[in-house]
């Protein structure tokens, strides 16, 4: 959310309040509740807070900042493994020649950790499940313990030997996992999360080249 979404925030907020017989919220609690949810948008704060109510358990008190959050995103294990179904089409779409950039910055933090994509990539079927579980491990970790430093892009074979053999010429963009948009951000080290798709960077200097519109149903489904 951005600024421009504080009103109606402040108007969906104080609904709730109403409903579940609260005080108006004080300019101290919107901020901090806005604080916490600056990394979804309005409408996912509009849909986790309607997810909320309409739930039989936790529905029956005020909600907290993480309430809503694990109606958006999911708790940690659900999340985890919604981001490796990224990675794990990725792999199998594109591969470790070419440089990738997911539209999860949590994403770039563990394969990092994990020894970079190529690596990953170039995983045998025997110990590929165990990457898997290293990965949702790690990345659950991430959630509670954000990471010191962010790659924007994770490295592919291609760019990789051209950069290291001084043919930077031959570099090509990275690939867009997921929510271009949101990808595009973590390029320049921001974060993000979105659907599971794959575009060209080169898009982005009016070279469109559209991979795959989508290779996975929306991860918030």
């Amino acid at each position: 959310m951005n600024n421009e979404d504080k009103r109606e925030f402040a108007e969906i907020l104080t609904a709730m309040a109403s409903l579940y017989g609260k005080p108006t919220p004080d300019k101290p609690m919107l901020a901090m509740y806005f604080i916490a949810m600056q990394s979804i948008s309005i409408d996912d704060f509009r849909q986790g807070a309607n997810l909320h109510v309409i739930d039989t358990d936790q529905g029956q008190f005020f909600p907290k900042p993480a309430d809503i959050l694990r109606n958006v995103h999911g708790n940690k294990g659900t999340r985890a493994e919604q981001a490796w179904t990224k990675v794990d089409r990725a792999i199998k779409h594109v591969g470790p020649y070419q440089s990738v950039v997911f539209d999860d910055a949590l994403i770039h933090a563990v394969i990092n950790d994990m020894g970079g994509w190529i690596g990953l990539c170039n995983s045998d079927e025997e110990e590929y499940p165990f990457k898997h579980n290293e990965f949702v491990k790690r990345y659950g970790g991430f959630i509670n313990r954000k990471p010191d430093s962010i790659p924007p892009k994770l490295i592919g074979l291609s760019e990789s030997t051209n950069s290291n053999e001084g043919r930077r010429d031959y570099i090509e963009p990275p690939m867009l996992i997921g929510d271009s948009s949101k990808a595009r951000l973590v390029l320049q080290n921001e974060s993000g999360s979105g659907r599971v798709g794959i575009t060209s960077l080169g898009e982005m200097a009016g070279i469109s080249q559209l991979i795959a519109k989508s290779i996975g149903v929306d991860s918030a489904k």
